[in-house]
């Protein structure tokens, strides 16, 4: 099975091949991407819904198409039998590789980070009410909580993508993003985990405050927060009468939790 992915913008700067490029290495992505920058693939294909997955027989005809997202288990579960017909027919052989040609100043393989990339793709950044700062960063799966003047003093999550709990050096996250800050904690949209997390700079632990670790397409809510699951939590917003943490997807639609 061969994966390419096609990006095709909604904005213009979304089009830029270098936007386009750090995007990729934000995200780890350890595909080809093609950069449909006019939306002439989109148009081809009479794309409706972002995003959209084809699947194409070895005869290059498209079977079937999955729109929006949570489709990870179906697309498993399709491409089961698929495999199975198709490898009567197809004779599996090394030769049948798919060959990409790549322009010299594409980025390099992504899947293995280069060592001198400690920190990435700072996200976001909050004050907190003692004066200390808490950045996000979205490329290394990490929160760097310190003084105003840079002093570092804590580096939160292990760096490698997960969803774990505990104490700062072992917890982990996948492409944090949001920060808020309240009664001494500070919440977390952690985005590719669809949860809110809670880093304790007090006891220096993390914990999952809402979210299942799943993608989740609940739209009417009233499960315990742990078992509440959520949709790509992008950022936070903290009202204070009634007290209030409102979180925004990636879809432009937003949620709020009590």
């Amino acid at each position: 099975v061969s994966i390419i992915g096609v990006h095709s913008p909604k904005y213009e700067h979304e089009k830029n091949k270098t936007n386009v490029r750090h995007a990729i290495e934000e995200q780890s992505i350890p595909f080809a991407v093609v950069n449909d920058n006019n939306l002439q693939v989109w148009k081809q294909i009479n794309g409706q819904v972002l995003p959209t997955a084809f699947i194409f027989g070895p005869d290059s005809l498209p079977i079937f198409v999955f729109e929006g997202e949570n489709h990870v288990q179906h697309l498993e579960l399709f491409l089961v039998p698929v495999l199975s017909f198709y490898k009567s027919s197809v004779r599996a052989s090394s030769n049948n590789t798919l060959s990409i040609k790549t322009s010299p100043e594409d980025l390099p393989d992504t899947s293995t980070p280069s060592k001198t990339m400690k920190f990435t793709y700072p996200s976001h950044i909050c004050i907190t009410s003692s004066g200390h700062l808490c950045i996000s960063f979205t490329g290394s799966n990490q929160l760097i909580y310190c003084e105003v003047d840079g002093k570092v003093l804590d580096i939160v999550g292990t760096g490698q993508a997960g969803m774990a709990d505990g104490d700062i050096p072992q917890c982990e996250f996948d492409s944090p993003h949001g920060l808020v800050e309240y009664n001494n904690c500070i919440y977390i949209a952690d985005t590719n985990n669809h949860a809110i997390r809670v880093f304790e700079p007090n006891s220096r632990r993390v914990i999952t405050l809402i979210g299942t670790g799943r993608l989740g397409t609940d739209k009417i809510g009233g499960l315990k927060r742990s078992q509440q699951p959520i949709a790509s939590p992008w950022d936070l917003c903290l009202t204070e009468s009634p007290c209030m943490i409102y979180f925004f997807a990636q879809k432009m639609n937003d949620d709020n939790i009590t």
